[in-house]
């Protein structure tokens, strides 16, 4: 792939690289310095894994005296596969999974880019996201965010090129990677459920609606994570567990006073925090460009469902308990942290797309 770059595109790929693993040594040793420190990482997932390691059990009774016992296993599980394997427990050992899925989310990035453009593209479109100074920070620390990020962006890519090729194989992948959001937080069915929208919308788009493989393709996405799901919330109900974050229909118009200060919340964070350099205005400002291509593949599958995740995200919490730790400073960019990596995947595609057309403009000359 190398080969097709010359002189000083060479260079600037190898330093895109090297840089990209300066900063990956920089949170593997950051991270590895402390042990689980945040509140919500230590009560959901790390104190569970604790107790399944000592315990050598899993027990909904157990689970229901550590914080939000309705949180899936998944992470928990990963935690306690680490622990094993260093043949002990270890308060700080099993953060190794964090930087690991940051060079994974950044090594997928660039190879969805590269579907698109070429290796100095894909390299620049990488440090789009890499660059991001939050996700980078979720890379120290033990929140679930970033896994949840990783296995959005994993899902819409692979869905993505799914548009193009009709493999059923990049359904599947799509599928196990929606599995693993799932599985890792509540919030992992948002995944789920725009997906499957996209993918219906996908088959009305292109007017096969009577297409057999379609049809199987969408019930083939659906298999894993709806069976990830179902087992789940049957664990849940046979140990009695019931969930911390109930939303009833009628809260959203009893509370509806509360919205103007969630969305006022929300455009601050995106627009005036400094957890996201410039990508917030440039994902709106190329709506507004492209609405007009608003379902594309490229649309159904990265710019939909970060609209609809952040509009999901606002009517919640407005409706809900969550609203009074809104304005404790921690709720916002950790949901907005979730489909980052979306916007700026969709921001490299149009920043891509105007490159190439203003390249043919001036070849045509005047």
């Amino acid at each position: 792939e190398l080969r097709t770059l010359r002189g000083w595109t060479r260079v600037a790929w190898w330093m895109g690289a090297a840089g990209l693993a300066v900063r990956l040594a920089m949170v593997l040793d950051r991270a590895m310095s402390k042990p689980v420190l945040g509140w919500d990482a230590f009560i959901v997932h790390a104190l569970r894994a604790k107790a399944m390691y000592y315990d050598q059990t899993i027990s909904a009774s157990t689970l229901q005296f550590i914080g939000n016992a309705d949180y899936p296993l998944g992470f928990p599980l990963i935690e306690l596969w680490v622990s094993w394997c260093a043949g002990g427990w270890d308060d700080t050992a099993f953060k190794l999974v964090f930087p690991c899925l940051l060079a994974a989310l950044l090594a997928m990035m660039y190879g969805g880019l590269r579907h698109a453009f070429g290796p100095l593209g894909a390299m620049a479109g990488t440090w789009l996201v890499a660059g991001l100074p939050l996700l980078v920070q979720h890379a120290t620390d033990a929140y679930l965010d970033l896994p949840l990020a990783y296995a959005a962006l994993g899902a819409a890519i692979f869905l993505w090129r799914y548009a193009t090729t009709r493999h059923a194989s990049d359904v599947v992948l799509g599928s196990l990677m929606t599995a693993f959001a799932v599985w890792m937080k509540n919030e992992g069915v948002l995944v789920l459920g725009i997906n499957l929208i996209a993918l219906t919308v996908l088959a009305a788009r292109e007017r096969r609606w009577g297409d057999r493989a379609s049809w199987m393709h969408i019930g083939l996405f659906a298999l894993s994570p709806v069976a990830i799901w179902g087992a789940w919330s049957a664990f849940k109900m046979a140990g009695g567990i019931t969930g911390t974050l109930t939303i009833e229909g009628s809260a959203a118009l009893l509370h509806a006073g509360r919205l103007p200060d969630v969305l006022a919340l929300m455009a601050f964070e995106l627009v005036q925090s400094a957890n996201w350099h410039v990508l917030w205005p440039v994902f709106f400002a190329g709506w507004m460009v492209y609405f007009r291509r608003s379902f594309d593949p490229s649309f159904l599958f990265f710019g939909w469902p970060v609209v609809l995740t952040l509009a999901a995200f606002v009517i919640v919490s407005a409706s809900s308990v969550m609203y009074q730790y809104l304005f404790e400073g921690s709720t916002a960019h950790r949901m907005v942290l979730h489909v980052a990596p979306l916007a700026a995947f969709w921001v490299a595609l149009v920043l891509g797309d105007l490159l190439r057309m203003t390249r043919r403009e001036v070849a045509a000359g005047p």
